[in-house]
């Protein structure tokens, strides 16, 4: 998710929750390069040993496996962190056309946060970060991998669940 869709998400997600969540955290991130979700994945895992010495080059998952575009469990090391599919869904099925949509996008993943986070216990701490951007290309597809601002820089905020006084 990169940070102009995040802002959105984000302002997105504090209406959707409403009092039943409490914005606690709002920053900026920096993907590592390349800008790819298995090199992120593999930042979370392994640290800062992950960019001192990478692991071999692994190919994204193909998204076509994840048509569905919800939220799906993965283990990262010692770590079960959940990812959201709806973006790259979108982007790769027409980015000339879901450039047009990012308020929209931005609400239907909101959403789906919400879903999620509602059923969360009492004061869990429900931390969101995008893993990379993308940019869009002059044939208008939607590419990663690369070192734009667009692709690097990445949001993440953070929101206390069902403990607002």
């Amino acid at each position: 998710m990169r940070y102009d869709i995040g802002v959105k998400v984000r302002d997105a997600l504090e209406l959707a929750m409403g009092a039943r969540a409490m914005l606690v955290d709002d920053s900026r991130l920096h993907a590592a390069l390349p800008t790819t979700s298995s090199r992120q994945l593999e930042t979370i895992a392994r640290g800062v040993e992950a960019l001192r010495s990478p692991a071999a080059a692994a190919d994204d998952e193909t998204i076509g496996a994840h048509a569905g575009g919800g939220l799906r469990k993965l283990r990262v090391g010692g770590r079960e962190v959940f990812r959201l599919y709806t973006i790259d869904v979108a982007m790769q099925n027409d980015a000339a056309a879901a450039i047009h949509r990012f308020d929209d996008l931005a609400e239907n993943v909101a959403e789906t946060i919400a879903c999620h986070a509602l059923a969360l216990r009492s004061r869990t701490l429900l931390y969101i970060l995008g893993d990379r951007g993308f940019s869009i290309d002059a044939s208008g597809r939607a590419k990663c991998g690369g070192a734009t601002p667009e692709e690097v820089i990445v949001p993440a905020f953070a929101f206390i669940v069902d403990a607002v006084q």
